[in-house]
């Protein structure tokens, strides 16, 4: 090991640096098989569910997210819900995104057994789930957010008066 690189080692593990680090790190990003993905849809029955698989370094993609983040921010009160599976390779370049582009939805990193079972050939992929759990809905590619608004609102049916006493 060279000269430079054990003095930068030392450096980066000063316990001032550690405690800056720690303290701006991002909490880590699940990653998420096939069960935990259906557990997590299992949990969610009651909405209607918009699961978008993509990946940071699509541009396609990243396009899609303030749409999906105005859909969660605006019909989440009624009854919807996005969920992330991120198809990154590796946390870090999606850990990176996310702390520059925070989203209100959960997001997972999905395993290639995810892919598989979802069929993902291309991203972004979203599938649309209905309150019952059954999917009602696939598209590949970008999808505008007028497109998918409409489509959710029709799963959505009649605004429901939030529960009471």
């Amino acid at each position: 090991m060279s000269e430079w690189l054990r003095r930068f080692r030392r450096f980066l593990l000063a316990p001032g640096l550690a405690c800056l680090l720690a303290s701006t790190a991002a909490a880590a990003v699940e990653t998420c098989d096939l069960a935990c993905l259906e557990a997590r849809l299992a949990e969610l029955r009651g909405k209607v569910v918009l699961v978008d698989f993509w990946a940071s370094w699509c541009p396609p993609c990243r396009w899609e997210i303030p749409e999906l983040s105005r859909l969660q921010k605006e019909l989440g009160p009624l009854g919807f819900q996005v969920l992330g599976v991120s198809l990154d390779a590796r946390p870090e370049p999606l850990e990176r995104f996310l702390r520059k582009t925070p989203v209100p939805y959960p997001v997972v990193r999905g395993t290639a057994e995810v892919k598989r079972s979802y069929r993902v050939v291309a991203l972004p992929t979203t599938v649309l789930i209905d309150r019952d759990g059954r999917m009602v809905s696939r598209r590949e590619g970008f999808v505008e957010g007028e497109v998918l608004e409409a489509e959710i609102r029709r799963w959505l049916g009649p605004k429901r008066p939030p529960p009471g006493p």
